[in-house]
């Protein structure tokens, strides 16, 4: 510490330096606790009288910054609350919001247990991790390689791109949902990471607290979550085996009045239904009449395995009434996360608003990887792998599951997508019962009821996943839980 007495200052010698040091006290530069220099030491630094140092320590004392003790010198006062050495934990479970607390994880847990080494599972919603293989990494090199001295990249990776997306990728995502009969330009699509992140940025831009929305049921428990967080009335709209009843749909908005409606268009989450032509105009013809926007949720439609898909609702609207969310998550490479907003030009920019104010930008390695693969038509050449591996693997598991047919068991056979929706033998088998026994040999699927956060069905119902197991793992897991159907019906 430096102390500077000014001689031809009329303010007294022990003044200065009590001034001084209570300055450097108070704004920390000296820290509490520490020693300050003897009497007689501080008295040579500032070429004063002892007595001098001595008055000066005394004031300091008065004022609560000193404290001195026999043989010990002066420190600087330790003037902090005890509660800072000792203080109580905060609760964080008063200050985080209840709605949050309470809600049920168990469909992460399966999800997350997906992919153990130790289990067959049937529960997780995945692209088969064999599917890209070598592909990305040769893409990765020869678009690195390219990249260097080609435009329209820019030279540095982690440069911030545009909120929007790369021109040049959505200038290709046009192109792609052109050939899906969905007419758009590059300026009606925002890039996004994932179909969730959609509809909370929507739910942002469109939905104030204790707004409706229709839903279809069952329906995804992470479109769920994500519409409870926003405070908003989730409604639910009964399907059939045919998709959305669309006759139950008008005296919904007459009696809700609601500000959207959610369709998972193609091969529904967990059903596998996909909704016919007839059914999809009715809607359409429901959303003019209301002004009723329609969210439409497509990641599986790429995956028709016995015919061509139905147009989606973004292909027939002719209203500009549709958001058309479509999502890569189930036919690009795993652990690439890239989705797209497709919507009016209104929807788009004040979305991209959102967008800049969230994150500023998406990252762009992704995007370039997916521009390269659909430029390159490595994408589509997937699509027809994946087409033809899935079909097989969902015959199978089909196939395996007679046994089950015989008890009693139903499962519409589904012409895409990637999910068996299995009805169990009636009365006769408790799901959470069969969980348990299939657990213990090690085999995973989702409990139906999670599908039904109301709580109005589901209970016999199982989802079984076929494009994540290998062919293998189908031929060992099913008898697998067909022998833990037997056992909890024996439980039961």
């Amino acid at each position: 510490m430096r102390i500077t007495i000014n001689q031809q200052c009329k303010t007294p010698y022990f003044r200065q330096i009590t001034n001084q040091l209570k300055n450097m006290i108070v704004k920390g530069e000296i820290p509490e606790g520490t020693l300050l220099p003897s009497e007689r030491v501080m008295a040579e630094l500032c070429h004063v009288h002892r007595n001098t140092v001595i008055k000066a320590y005394h004031e300091l004392k008065a004022d609560g910054l000193v404290t001195s003790s026999q043989g010990k010198g002066y420190r600087t006062a330790c003037r902090q609350d005890p509660a800072l050495f000792n203080p109580e934990p905060l609760n964080w479970n008063c200050l985080i919001r209840e709605k949050l607390q309470d809600m049920d994880t168990t469909y992460d847990l399966l999800f997350s247990r997906s992919c153990m080494e130790n289990k067959i599972s049937f529960a997780g919603g995945l692209i088969a991790p064999d599917v890209y293989s070598d592909d990305v990494l040769e893409s990765l090199q020869q678009m690195l390689e390219q990249q260097k001295n080609t435009e329209p990249w820019p030279a540095d990776l982690y440069h911030y791109i545009h909120h929007q997306g790369t021109e040049e990728l959505r200038t290709q995502l046009a192109m792609f949902y052109k050939g899906k009969g969905i007419n758009v330009s590059a300026r009606q699509i925002q890039v996004v990471s994932d179909v969730n992140q959609a509809i909370a940025f929507l739910g942002e831009m469109l939905l104030a607290r204790e707004d409706s929305v229709l839903v279809e049921e069952p329906m995804s428990p992470d479109l769920y979550r994500t519409l409870q967080l926003k405070d908003v009335k989730v409604i639910p709209v009964p399907t059939d085996g045919e998709g959305i009843v669309t006759e139950s749909v008008e005296g919904l908005i007459q009696k809700h009045r609601p500000k959207l409606i959610f369709v998972n268009s193609s091969y529904h989450d967990p059903s596998g239904v996909i909704t016919p032509l007839e059914r999809r105009q009715k809607l359409l013809s429901l959303s003019y009449r209301y002004g009723l926007p329609i969210v439409e949720i497509d990641s599986l439609s790429e995956l028709y395995l016995d015919e061509q898909q139905v147009p989606s609702y973004a292909a027939l609207d002719r209203g500009q009434s549709v958001i058309y969310l479509y999502s890569f998550s189930m036919t690009f490479t795993p652990g690439v996360r890239v989705a797209c907003v497709v919507a009016p030009r209104p929807v788009i920019e004040n979305m991209g608003k959102i967008v800049a104010m969230r994150l500023i930008c998406f990252d762009t390695l992704s995007q370039m990887l997916l521009y390269h693969c659909l430029k390159n038509g490595i994408y589509q050449r997937k699509l027809e792998q994946m087409r033809s591996d899935y079909r097989k693997k969902r015959d199978l598991m089909y196939e395996l599951l007679q046994p089950l047919f015989d008890m009693g068991a139903k499962c519409e056979l589904p012409r895409g997508g990637v999910y068996l929706w299995l009805r169990l033998p009636d009365d006769t088998v408790r799901v959470e019962a069969l969980r348990r026994c299939a657990e213990k040999k090690g085999v995973m699927f989702v409990p139906g009821f999670l599908f039904f956060p109301f709580g109005t069905g589901g209970e016999q119902y199982i989802r079984l996943n076929y494009s994540f197991p290998s062919e293998e793992q189908i031929r060992q897991g099913i008898p697998l839980l067909i022998d833990a159907v037997h056992e909890a019906e024996e439980e039961s």
